[in-house]
């Protein structure tokens, strides 16, 4: 169904699929029931869901602001996820509450850029 809507999975993950229209990416990511649709054409996204709703029974959510223990922040043109409530999850079940962070070999400034499509 989302071939129909010219998206292709992606080499990194048979769930997640991407288009590219128009210079515009649009990207698909699919987990069991829950379909998160990334794109900075709106009119994308609304076709899209439009083909879908044709085939299935859609419950549209509005911008998604937690997923699968991600959280979105969604401002301007940035999206920033965290994990902020997932790992703490994970801490509480291993009781782990009270352990010591350290750094990663991580720049939390870098940008990435390389393409996974």
């Amino acid at each position: 169904m989302l071939k129909r809507c010219g998206a292709k999975p992606t080499q990194a993950d048979p769930c997640l699929y991407w288009s590219n229209r128009n210079r515009n990416i649009t990207l698909i990511a699919i987990y069991v029931d829950d379909i998160l649709i990334f794109s900075k054409d709106t009119k994308t996204v609304e076709g899209i869901v439009r083909t879908m709703s044709n085939e299935f029974e859609l419950k549209n959510l509005g911008e998604a602001q937690y997923c699968l223990g991600i959280e979105f922040n969604i401002k301007d043109e940035e999206i920033s996820i965290l994990q902020k409530g997932y790992i703490q999850d994970v801490l509480e079940r291993f009781g782990v509450t009270d352990c010591k962070p350290i750094s990663i070999p991580f720049n939390p400034n870098d940008r990435l850029t390389k393409s996974i499509l």
